[in-house]
């Protein structure tokens, strides 16, 4: 899906919110940001606006380093459960739909060791396991996830959880539509993936209103998808192993 991404209502709808909660919760620009599993790398460029410079990880990151000629932009060929960077050189680090990917608990222990103490994560994830269908199967997912296991697993990674949020609330009934349609065929699922232009600025539409909302303090009761900010304790030990 990375053709589709810079465009697509879900990954465009996601950067705004992402964008968004950034512009709310960094007190100030960081000086490093990592994107954990930075896929074609699209959004990299767009972090610039929180951070002064902005390192993409990701397991074929080579294929896309030729395209970014700034030097405030990098990209690295990596595992992003055991990052090739230093202990606390990062101030921000983005995970986003790269946990139900990898082993969770080593990404995240991870990106807790590389954080400055004060220094934030941002972690989104698919929601509720019972949503479990084609859809995670095609993409590669290990696992979905419920708030509780969620802020469980970040806590334990010794990181503190400020905020939980819900995503893609008010096109909750169509994606469980589209997963019951999805069994019976492939056509609903290139439909998902690759929506004709006037459906998809339609669904873009919704979610730019929900992002519309969040802006306004309206928080979303359920959603497809899950949104966590925590940060890294001023006292954590140096070698980042910190334990609530």
């Amino acid at each position: 899906m990375q053709q589709i991404a810079p465009v697509h209502f879900w990954f465009e709808g996601r950067r705004r919110l992402v964008d968004l909660i950034l512009s709310r919760d960094l007190e100030e620009k960081a000086d490093v940001a990592v994107d954990l599993g930075c896929g074609a790398g699209e959004s990299l460029s767009g972090w610039k606006k929180h951070a002064w410079q902005v390192i993409g990880i990701d397991g074929h990151a080579d294929l896309i380093a030729a395209d970014f000629e700034d030097p405030t932009v990098s990209v690295m060929t990596a595992d992003v459960a055991d990052l090739p960077l230093a202990d606390e050189s990062a101030d921000l680090v983005l995970a986003l739909d790269v946990l139900e990917h990898v082993p969770d608990r080593q990404a995240l222990q991870e990106a807790c060791r590389i954080l400055s103490p004060g220094g934030t994560l941002l972690v989104a994830v698919p929601a509720y396991q019972w949503l479990w269908s084609y859809r995670d199967e095609d993409a590669g997912h290990l696992r979905r996830y419920s708030k509780r296991g969620l802020r469980q697993l970040i806590e334990s990674a010794g990181l503190t959880v400020e905020r939980i949020r819900w995503y893609q609330c008010l096109l909750f009934p169509m994606v469980i539509v589209a997963r019951l349609l999805g069994r019976r065929g492939p056509r609903v699922r290139d439909l998902e993936d690759n929506p004709p232009r006037l459906f998809n600025r339609l669904l873009l539409g919704i979610n730019l209103f929900e992002v519309r909302l969040a802006s306004l303090g309206i928080g979303m009761p359920f959603g497809s998808s899950i949104l966590v900010t925590a940060r890294k304790p001023d006292d954590c030990p140096k070698n980042g192993l910190c334990r609530p």
